[in-house]
């Protein structure tokens, strides 16, 4: 799905409201983030009426098909998927730690 279509209305998104789609140019390399309000969630479920968490920004990229509540976490897991592939979120959160992003 095209992250401008999603912004634009055409497509639902299925995580939240779109607040802004971002492409972060990294010498030509273009990483495309959404940048979002996340749905609201009640003992683990979410139906369209129960809105937005507006007080919460997340992020995606659908080029890995990845969230993050931090732009940084998601921009790390982005590089080392360029880099190195699937299944290295030992190593993303590994990063995020050593940088302070998560505990």
């Amino acid at each position: 799905m095209d992250a401008q279509a999603r912004k634009d209305g055409e497509m639902k998104f299925p995580w939240g409201n779109v607040i802004t789609n971002l492409v972060l140019d990294f010498d030509g390399d273009e990483m495309v983030v959404i940048k979002y309000h996340p749905n609201k969630y009640v003992n683990g479920s979410h139906s369209d009426g129960m809105g937005f968490e507006m007080d919460k920004i997340s992020y995606s990229c659908p080029e890995i098909n990845q969230s993050s509540d931090h732009l940084h976490t998601l921009v790390i897991s982005w590089m080392v998927e360029k880099n190195l592939g699937h299944n290295n979120s030992g190593l993303v959160s590994g990063i995020s730690r050593a940088i302070g992003i998560s505990k």
